[in-house]
Order: C-alpha cells, then structure tokens, then sequence
C-alpha cells in the first residue's frame, strides 16, 4: 500500500500498523466526498473516469500529484471525479458499496457517458477491482496502477501453486475482512478466462516496487498483453503518471474516450 504520509515508518511498520489498528480509528463519512473536475471541452465528455486514493491519501491529491494534468494532457473527452475513499471505507467494509452510492451513480446521473472507468493507485487499485468485482455491468474498465492485491500469505499461495490457474481458489463467500483478498482473486481467475462478466482490466506497476510487484505480475500474468504495463520507476506517483499516460495514448481508453471528430 501507499503510505506517503507516514514513510518515516516504512511500509512493513506502516502495514502492521493498519492491520492492528481497530477500524474506528480510520472514519468512513457517509456520504463519501468527492471531487469533480468536468472537461473543458464545450461538447459533453465522452465518459467518466472515477479515481481512487491510496493508503491516507485524499481526493486532492489526484490534482496535487499531477494526475489530472496526466489525464487533461491526454486530450481525451472526459470528465474525472475523484473520490475521497479512504482506508476507513475498507476497514468498515463499505467499498465498493458507498463508492458507488455516493459518487459513481450520482456522477452518472447528470450526464449520459458513453462509458464509466475506475482508476486507482495502491490501494484505490484494489478499489478498483472490488468494484469491477461487484460492479461489472457498470464498468466499461478498470485500471488499476501498482495495486495492493492482499496480504503476503495469499500472494505467496498463489505463487508457489505457479500462478493464478494453478491455483485452487476457495469457494464463493459472502466477502468479509477475512477472506477479502481470496474472493477477489477467486473472481479474477473467473473473470480472466472469460466465465463471469467483467470489465476491462488494464494493470500497470513499476519494476521498482518492491511491495507490489509481485502480487501485479501474478495477475498481469492473466491478462493480454496490450493491457499490461511497466515503469522503471517504484512505488511513487511519478511512476504511475507515467503508466496512466501510456495506458491513456495506447490503451483501450484511448479508442473509447477519444474526443469526437466533431469536438472544438
């Protein structure tokens, strides 16, 4: 996960940190806040892009870190929301449930887009995918930059069965803080061999990211090519403002939401 504000402790201290601390101590306001950023464009944006927060992160950051930059410069016709979801959502288990709630259908609501994507880093990368989990039929994609994909013993179960399709995945459950991670890659198993309906997974990680790339290349491995991308670069925002620019210019995306010939 992403720990910026607290790097002083380091990511495995920061992690146990999190995993110990009651999930009272990480609010989860209902409704969820957001910020919205419409195109500039006078014709309506094409589609919808929601983005996710990592570890302690907040809306704002998506602009503070140049990520709305990224997005602008890509010329494509869309309108961005940033959601405020925060670890507290996840703690309480109300993601994606309250994204979608709060901040994904209302967004909808005011305009007719063409297409809805989620884009989360860290852990707003595992948002991401719960929603595409939860959410398939509202999504047209995901992408999911350096995501946290859960915890150490259940990427190494996958790893040493030799990956996803080697893997005995457990059976369907109600998701709950104790199995949260194997129904997600239970879904993914499904979902990448084409037996459950799903968006679009796109992934992107940095070869640098000691914490995630391990778990990313275990799920990387399952999807095509052409929806997998790599950076130099480590755990770190610059890292992954240079992923979202190539999947914006090279992606699926860039067909779906390209501004339309008739746009100033």
């Amino acid at each position: 996960m992403h720990f910026p504000r607290i790097s002083r402790l380091g990511a495995v201290a920061a992690s146990a940190f999190v995993a110990l601390a009651p999930a009272g101590c990480f609010p989860a306001p209902v409704p969820m806040r957001a910020v919205r950023y419409d195109a500039p464009a006078a014709a309506p944006a094409r589609c919808l892009l929601v983005l996710l927060p990592g570890v302690f992160d907040s809306a704002e950051d998506f602009e503070k870190e140049g990520m709305l930059a990224t997005i602008r410069a890509s010329g494509l016709s869309v309108d961005v929301v940033a959601s405020h979801a925060t670890l507290g959502y996840y703690r309480r288990g109300m993601m994606p449930e309250q994204l979608f709630v709060d901040v994904v259908r209302p967004a909808k609501a005011r305009r007719a887009y063409e297409q809805t994507w989620l884009v989360g880093v860290s852990m707003g990368g595992l948002g991401a995918l719960l929603g595409a989990q939860h959410h398939a039929s509202e999504l047209a994609g995901v992408v999911a930059l350096a995501p946290y994909l859960g915890r150490d013993e259940t990427i190494a179960a996958i790893d040493k069965a030799g990956g996803l399709d080697a893997w005995t995945a457990p059976p369907a459950a109600p998701t709950n803080e104790d199995n949260y991670d194997t129904q997600l890659w239970r879904w993914l198993k499904s979902a990448t061999h084409g037996e459950v309906p799903s968006p679009e997974i796109t992934i992107g990680w940095g070869r640098r990211d000691e914490r995630m790339r391990r778990a990313d290349a275990l799920l990387g491995a399952q999807l095509p090519r052409e929806r997998v991308f790599l950076d130099e670069g480590a755990h770190e925002w610059s890292s992954w403002n240079r992923l979202l620019a190539r999947i914006l210019r090279e992606g699926t995306i860039a067909r779906s939401c390209a501004a339309s010939p008739s746009a100033p």
